[in-house]
């Protein structure tokens, strides 16, 4: 159905059932869409730009930022592709869940928001243990 909503002879406004999907399922998708932006955002500031200030401004390669934020860290090279794997993790869970919202028959919903909780415990395993 292409129209979000429609009106029944009663006046009544209905929505149809993919925006209700979409609806329900934003929660998700904003969390991913944070992650993704994260990700995403500080590699390319860090590794693509690799503005001075910027770099100045993480301290990488400092005792205390390694022993807080771990070995990614290190130098700006691995915090940048640390960032990047997280990025890409996100925009493939966000992408997949999305599949699942659409293409899934029965229990839509409940196999995108799986797929989106799956998704957000790896980038976050992924991004704390890098």
């Amino acid at each position: 159905m292409l129209w979000a909503l429609s009106v029944t002879s009663k006046g009544v406004t209905v929505i149809s059932n993919t925006v209700k999907k979409v609806i329900f399922f934003l929660p998700a998708l904003l969390c991913l869409s944070l992650f993704v932006v994260y990700g995403l955002g500080d590699y390319w500031v860090i590794g693509v730009i690799a503005n001075p200030e910027e770099l100045a401004r993480y301290n990488f390669g400092a005792e205390a930022m390694i022993a807080h934020g771990g070995d990614k860290y290190r130098s700006a090279s691995s915090y940048a592709m640390a960032s990047l794997v997280v990025g890409m993790l996100a925009v493939i869970g966000f992408i997949l869940s999305l599949l699942m919202l659409f293409k899934s028959s029965k229990k839509a919903l409940l196999k995108a928001y799986c797929g989106a909780a799956i998704t957000l415990f790896i980038v976050v395993l992924v991004g704390h243990a890098w």
